[in-house]
């Protein structure tokens, strides 16, 4: 995992370094994505108080070619005088002089005006080189200590008279990106060392009442305090995000003509006296612009050809509404971009090509989605760059597995190669050796042949016939010698090959079907006589009478039993699987029939036994024939009378389906009276007889290949699968203990490859027929080879240390400390709560046993504390189930017994 993450951190820093070199590409990038977040998001409403007046191409019709005579922006002002509106930013930039008299009057009226607002045309710098030579202006900001504002190199102002008769000045900058489209302003400007606020801005003081002088800055935010909004007698502070220019992010609201109220000059103008405006302009915010076609107009997120006044309708309807665009700080855009490549690395643990490109695909356009909702929110976040390292890291991570894996399949070559070359050496020495055995052989035979011919055998014949048995002995020794080494490097080869797994598919189609139907009920098989038992299995299912599931152990009874129920009317209903076997002998009653309180010593409360819990539902009662003669009594009893009797309380009816297992031969046990006749003929309506894997020796294949991919998920490790030879001999043991021996095989398997593969060394069986185990007794349930016991020896030899015995076992650290708390729970369990037991069962030494008390404690304290939280028994073993999923399901029995004596004691 380590790695990954390195790989992760490796592709965020790529993409970094990238996005640095190429600042300027990728700004432009991250300006598009900006601009389709604004078309999917669409238009916004607007704030009801701001109104536009515009010199469009119908006024033109009535006044003439643009610039206009100065009389009609005097008619103008005198209008918005008598219509009283609380603001009025007029961005028309009356620079130069024109008809003296037409000037004196718009002069004389603007003076008579305490509202109005005039521009300044000014040209930027982002460098601190505001010019000395600019005309003062009154009433500028004090600057905050280091700023660092954009600073105005030349301006243009109103005619002087004009500059001294308005009610304040603002510049009408707006910085376009490198593409020319406008995106935020910046609301102050660095003027002479002081600050200059932009049109629309000094408009939303004066509309809200707040003076200039009292403004805050907080790191990159702008704070207006005490806000006065129409109507409203409570003052707000009202934070205006901004960058480190002083610069606002524009949440424009749509197209020029769907948004904003409008009215032309002419329909103002033209209109009769005491004819209504249509609107009430009493404390409104007026903006008065130029709209004409082919003037003003610059480009927006929205569309191309917009008005420049609408740009300051903008800014104003974003901060009087207060839906303000937030960016992501850089310190912020790396960290997202970090866990977005960490999260990736992460992900591409996969093994299959396909999840991995599927894993892309959605990370890619879960990250999209996101950046589009998060902007519904107000919050901008960065696009190209994390999207970028989604994919570099993807790229990264596939890279360094197929280098992984080449390693891996290069050394695997060159083992097999020399392998086979020494196998070749041996196999020519050994035709030599067979050779010169011949040779000697016939020698041999030709002198033997000689001495019957002769009567008396010389002794030196004599002697060559003792030279040539002693050279015939050593041949035959050293040709023995090669054929052991000669099996001994073939079954080495066999170990470094990779066994493929077939998939065939069964000739008819009857039977193909039969296996996938197996499949999706988790039961894996290609063996003719289990399609035929599942055949009948199927026919079972759709009647209601009880099922005796026979079999030797190990055999997946109990996966059969829930066939049934899945594949019957009840499926939909609750499965409660019971093992006979695991339950104490004074306990039997109570646990399937439920108790009420006082019924007996230690009854403390009313308990609902498995059938009740399995109402309108399947049971099933595995190990039947360990079942008392009392219990099989009231047994027959629910199956007679379809009710059941709690220890000390009333018969209550049910409707349960009872399915039932055995390894024992029933039928000898009703012969030698342990089991009840009449109980038999009623479980036994309809039996099935489950065959031991030895009889379906064409599913050992694809067992091992489902354990494997089961596994080596759940432990961590990425094993491919098992060697030639590892196969040869699972397909050529005995296999007494069944189907659960073999999947406890794999899983020692696992847990002790070395490698990415299970080799013949890592199974822990001997080869060929097990004649020496004795049947139904696995070697993976022998205390030498027990997996608890093998994940305890690991424990043990790294003092308990949870990260070293991964490290030793090659598996993950959560796969071992999940193994271990559950064969904590399961101990717990036999030995009644008894923590000094357990862990002096555990452990060697004090050291460890201590460290293991604690453990012990802590695990059942915390499930003692969740357990408290709940009124009811079933929904505090269902909630302790749920948070123990980590823990292998094969302890769930043992947690569930832990919950409920939680409330015995309760």
């Amino acid at each position: 995992m380590k790695r990954y993450l390195m790989l992760g951190i490796l592709g965020a820093l790529f993409t970094i370094a990238l996005s640095f070199l190429f600042e300027t590409l990728f700004i432009a990038w991250e300006q598009k994505t900006l601009d389709a977040r604004f078309i999917l998001r669409g238009p916004l409403a607007t704030h009801p108080d701001i109104i536009m007046i515009d010199a469009d191409d119908a006024s033109s019709k009535i006044y003439g070619r643009w610039p206009w005579k100065r009389t009609v922006y005097t008619e103008m002002v005198r209008f918005l005088q008598r219509e009283k509106p609380k603001v009025v930013a007029y961005d028309i930039l009356f620079a130069h002089p024109g008809n003296e008299e037409e000037d004196r009057s718009l002069i004389e009226a603007v003076g008579q005006s305490d509202n109005i607002l005039f521009p300044v045309a000014t040209e930027l710098s982002y460098e601190d080189k505001t010019s000395s030579a600019l005309v003062p202006i009154s009433g500028l900001i004090s600057a905050p200590v280091d700023s660092d504002f954009l600073s105005v190199t030349r301006s243009i102002l109103p005619l002087p008279e004009l500059k001294e008769k308005v009610a304040g000045l603002g510049h009408i900058a707006a910085n376009r990106d490198s593409d020319g489209v406008i995106r935020r302003v910046p609301l102050l400007l660095n003027y002479q060392g002081k600050l200059l606020p932009s049109l629309s801005f000094q408009a939303v003081l004066n509309f809200l009442e707040v003076s200039p002088d009292s403004l805050k800055f907080q790191d990159d935010t702008l704070i207006l305090p005490r806000a006065v909004f129409p109507g409203s007698a409570k003052p707000v502070d009202i934070s205006v995000p901004i960058d480190r220019h002083g610069q606002m992010l524009i949440n424009f609201v749509g197209t020029w003509t769907k948004t904003f109220k409008h009215a032309s000059f002419a329909s103002v103008l033209e209109a009769k006296p005491g004819q209504s405006q249509g609107e009430d302009l009493t404390g409104k915010l007026i903006l008065v612009s130029n709209a004409l076609s082919g003037l003003d107009f610059t480009i927006i997120p929205f569309e191309k050809n917009y008005p420049g006044g609408g740009i300051h309708a903008n800014i104003i309807n974003t901060i009087l509404t207060r839906d303000f665009l937030r960016e992501v700080s850089e310190t912020g855009a790396l960290f997202l971009t970090l866990v977005i490549s960490l999260g990736t690395a992460a992900l591409f643990r996969i093994r299959s090509y396909l999840g991995k490109i599927a894993s892309v695909i959605g990370l890619l356009v879960l990250y999209g989605l996101s950046s589009v909702a998060l902007f519904h929110l107000g919050l901008v976040i960065p696009v190209v760059v994390p999207l970028l390292s989604i994919l570099f890291t993807a790229i990264g991570v596939s890279t360094y597995q197929a280098y992984v894996e080449k390693k891996h399949a290069d050394h695997l070559s060159r083992e097999k190669k020399y392998m086979e070359k020494r196998l070749a050496e041996v196999l020519e020495g050994l035709t030599l050796k067979m050779n010169e055995v011949e040779s000697i052989q016939q020698s041999l035979d030709v002198i033997k042949s000689n001495f019957k011919e002769q009567e008396e055998l010389s002794q030196t014949n004599a002697r060559k016939i003792a030279d040539f048995e002693q050279k015939l002995s050593a041949a035959i020794q050293q040709s023995e010698h090669l054929k052991t080494e000669r099996e001994s490097l073939e079954r080495k080869v066999l170990d470094l090959e990779i066994h493929v797994f077939e998939d065939v598919t069964l000739e008819e189609n009857d039977w193909e079907r039969l296996r996938q139907e197996c499949e999706r009920v988790g039961i894996i098989t290609r063996a003719q006589n289990v399609l035929e038992i599942f055949q009948m299995l199927k026919q079972y299912a759709k009647v209601p009478s009880a099922v005796l599931i026979l079999g030797v152990s190990g055999t997946g009874k109990e996966l059969f039993a829930r066939a049934i129920h899945l594949l019957s009317d009840r499926k939909n209903q609750k499965f409660v699987a019971v093992n006979m076997a695991a339950i104490p002998h004074d306990l039997v009653e109570s646990e399937l029939f439920g108790h009420v309180k006082g019924s007996f010593t230690g009854a403390l409360s009313n308990k609902k036994g498995k059938f009740m819990e399995a109402d309108q539902g399947s049971i099933f009662l595995d190990e039947i024939g360990e079942m008392s003669r009392n219990i099989q009594v009231k047994l027959l009893r629910v199956l007679q009378e379809k009710e059941v009797q709690p220890v000390g309380g009333q018969p209550c009816s049910i409707n349960v389906r009872i399915i039932s297992a055995t390894n024992k031969n029933l039928k000898d046990e009703v012969a030698r009276g342990a089991f009840r006749e009449d109980l038999f003929f009623r479980l036994n309506t309809l039996p099935l007889n489950l065959p031991p894997l030895r009889e379906r020796g064409e599913d050992i294949e694809f067992l091992v290949q489902h354990f494997v991919d089961k596994y080596s998920r759940e432990y961590g490790k990425p094993i491919e699968g098992v060697s030639e030879s590892a196969m040869s001999v699972l397909k050529n043991y005995y296999w007494p203990g069944n189907v659960r021996e073999l999947e406890n095989v794999i899983q020692r398997g696992i847990a002790l490859a070395k490698t990415e593969l299970i080799q013949t060394s890592d199974l822990g069986i001997t080869p060929g027929p097990a004649s020496s185990i004795e049947e139904g007794t696995s070697p993976a349930q022998k205390p030498a080879t027990d997996l608890d016991e093998l994940m305890l020896d690991a424990l043990r030899e790294n003092g308990f240390e949870v990260n070293a015995t991964a490290r030793k076992l090659n598996m993950s650290r959560n796969t071992v400390a999940s193994r271990f708390k559950g064969i904590c729970f399961k101990r717990l369990v036999v030995h009644q709560l008894d923590a000094d037991k357990v862990a002096k069962n555990m452990t060697h030494d004090t050291v460890q046993r201590k460290l293991v008390m604690q453990k012990l404690k802590e695990y059942h304290k915390n499930l003692v504390k969740n357990a408290g939280r709940f009124d009811q028994e079933e929904k505090a073993v269902a909630d302790a189930i749920q948070k123990a999923k980590n823990v292998p399901s094969e302890y769930h029995f043992a947690i569930e017994q832990l919950v409920r004596k939680c409330f015995e004691i309760k």
